[in-house]
C-alpha cells in the first residue's frame, strides 16, 4: 500500500541524517517518501498533499547537498553566498517541514479513522499536537529576544528533544499503520516476509505477545469456570436446559 515504503524513506530522512552527509541523506530520504506517497494518494487525498509540500522539501535538501559539497570542495570554507542564504532556507526548510507533517498526520488520521483504528486515529493526533508545540517552540527559539544564554541554550535543547520525540512518534505511527491498514480484501491474506530482518523480529514478537495474551485470557477464563463450579457443586456442571422428547 505504500506505508512500508514512506516508514523506510522517514527513517532515511529524519534519523539516518545524522551524519556528515546530512543533506545528500535527506534527499535521499525525501526522495523515498515522495514514491510512497505516490502510492498512498490514491487512498486519501491528504497524502497528495503531503506529497506537494514534499516537493520543495526536496529541492532545498538539493541546494543544501549542493552547498555542502561545495563547502567540502573550499576546504570546509562556505562561500559568502551559501552563508547569507543559510538562515532563510533552514527557516525555509522548518516551516515545510511543519506543513508536511501536518497534511502528513491529518491523512493518516482521515484513513485510521476510516478504517476503523481508533487507536492509530488517537495517535495521529496526538503527533500532530507535538508537531505544533514544536513549531511554537522553535518559533520563540529564533525570535530575536534578549533573554540570557543560559535560557537560549534551554530552550534549544527543549526543541531539540521535542524534534527526537516527534520523529521516534511518528516513525512508530507510521511502522503501526504498514502493520494494520491494508487495501481492501487483502486482510485475510498472509503476511508476505518483510526484505528487513528487525522488522521480521518485531513482527514475531508482537505475534508472540498477542498469542501469549490470548493463551492467558483463555486459561484465566477456565480457571474462572473451574473455581465457580467447585464453589456450586454438581449443580454448576448440571445442564440448565433438556431436549424434549418426542410425544409417542
Amino acid at each position: 500500500m505504500g506505508f512500508g515504503i514512506l516508514f523506510l524513506g522517514y527513517l532515511i530522512t529524519y534519523l539516518l541524517s545524522l551524519n556528515p552527509f546530512a543533506a545528500l541523506t535527506r534527499l535521499c530520504g525525501y526522495i523515498i517518501m515522495f514514491a510512497a506517497l505516490t502510492m498512498l494518494r490514491r487512498h486519501n487525498r491528504w497524502f497528495a498533499y503531503a506529497q506537494l509540500t514534499g516537493i520543495p522539501l526536496a529541492l532545498l535538501a538539493l541546494i543544501n547537498t549542493a552547498a555542502d559539497f561545495a563547502s567540502r570542495a573550499a576546504g570546509g570554507a562556505t562561500p559568502d553566498v551559501l552563508a547569507r542564504t543559510a538562515g532563510p532556507l533552514e527557516s525555509a526548510m522548518t516551516i515545510f517541514v511543519l506543513v508536511f507533517h501536518f497534511f502528513l498526520l491529518f491523512a493518516i488520521y482521515a484513513i485510521a479513522a476510516e478504517t476503523e483504528l481508533p487507536r492509530l486515529a488517537r495517535a495521529a493526533r496526538m503527533n500532530l499536537l507535538l508537531i505544533i508545540a514544536y513549531g511554537i517552540l522553535h518559533g520563540i527559539w529564533l525570535l530575536p529576544l534578549s533573554i540570557g544564554d543560559s535560557y537560549t541554550q534551554t530552550l534549544g535543547f527543549m526543541v531539540f528533544v521535542l524534534q527526537l520525540l516527534w520523529t521516534a512518534c511518528n516513525l512508530v505511527l507510521i511502522f503501526r499503520c504498514y502493520m494494520w491498514i491494508c487495501l481492501e480484501g487483502d486482510e485475510d491474506m498472509a503476511q508476505k516476509p518483510s526484505r528487513f530482518a528487525f522488522v521480521n523480529r518485531m513482527r514475531e514478537k508482537k505475534q508472540a505477545h498477542d498469542q501469549k495474551a490470548h493463551d492467558e485470557a483463555v486459561a484465566y477464563a477456565r480457571e474462572k469456570r473451574a473455581r465457580r463450579a467447585s464453589k456450586l457443586g454438581p449443580a454448576a456442571t448440571k445442564p440448565k436446559y433438556k431436549k424434549k422428547k418426542k410425544k409417542k
